[in-house]
């Protein structure tokens, strides 16, 4: 299936004791969560939950413009 938009959530928080070992951060790091889904139309069809540490990554983003409403998707701008 032809992916043709993404919608991304992101929020930040404290890693857990698993999430701080795992990526070798001190405990209480705070992490920058994503929870990222993939649409091809109106289906979703495929989700990804990141975690990484705050203090070692910038988020860059681009994308589609104008989407379509839909489950967990911003309307979509009038004319569009």
């Amino acid at each position: 299936m032809p992916v043709d938009d993404w919608v991304e959530e992101v929020g930040a928080r404290l890693g857990t004791a698993e999430e701080c070992e795992r990526l070798r951060r001190a405990p209480g790091t705070i992490m920058v969560t994503i929870q990222r889904t993939y649409y091809s139309g109106e289906t979703q069809v495929e989700t990804a939950d990141i975690v990484v540490p705050a203090d070692r990554f910038t988020l860059v983003y681009t994308g589609k413009m104008g989407r379509v409403s839909g489950p967990g998707k911003p309307p979509a701008e009038e004319g569009s």
